[in-house]
């Protein structure tokens, strides 16, 4: 509430201000042209000359399941040379793909060595769902984390041992420059 003359005589101001300008805003301006009456137009709607029959039956709707591709998810016993990879795959892609697949098997061996169910899906799959870290308890995600990329490493040179199933997976396929 305004208990002083000046506070009511600048709210005053300020909505008389604010009641100009919108009155200005809204005047159209002199040389803009206006638009004329439009002309009064009439139709006439008939109904249908032909029988008009209606659908007996309604088109079935695909449930969910029906759609959406099935969820690819690979572990520690995947067949590495049983994997379909997608046909659209260069040359490039497809040596990747079977070395990244690999590397996540080994990783994924490992994992369950220590007692980790590890689950991966290939990114040409991906999907929304969850990785298998983050649908452990709270309490078990961090001491997962450690399994699977090793404690956290101070600056200096890497070492493998020291990188988790991750870097054990990476230095069995040979891509730690370690061999």
């Amino acid at each position: 509430m305004l208990t002083t003359r000046t506070g009511c005589t600048a709210l005053t101001v300020l909505l008389t201000l604010s009641v100009l300008t919108l009155v200005g805003c809204s005047a159209a301006a002199t040389d803009e042209p206006r638009p004329s009456a439009a002309p009064f137009v009439t139709a006439t709607v008939e109904p249908p000359s032909a029988d008009v029959s209606t659908p007996t039956a309604q088109a079935s709707i695909p449930e969910l399941a029906d759609v959406a591709p099935a969820l690819v998810v690979f572990d520690g016993s995947t067949d590495v040379d049983a994997v379909d990879y997608p046909a659209s795959m260069t040359a490039a892609e497809l040596a990747h793909a079977r070395e990244w697949v690999q590397t996540n098997v080994i990783t994924a061996q490992c994992m369950g060595e220590k007692g980790y169910d590890y689950t991966f899906v290939p990114n040409w799959a991906w999907s929304a769902e969850p990785s298998w870290i983050a649908k452990l308890p709270a309490e078990q995600q961090a001491a997962a984390g450690v399994a699977l990329d090793g404690p956290r490493q101070t600056p200096g040179d890497y070492r493998w041992e020291d990188a988790g199933c991750w870097g054990y997976a990476v230095h069995v396929m040979g891509n730690d420059d370690a061999h």
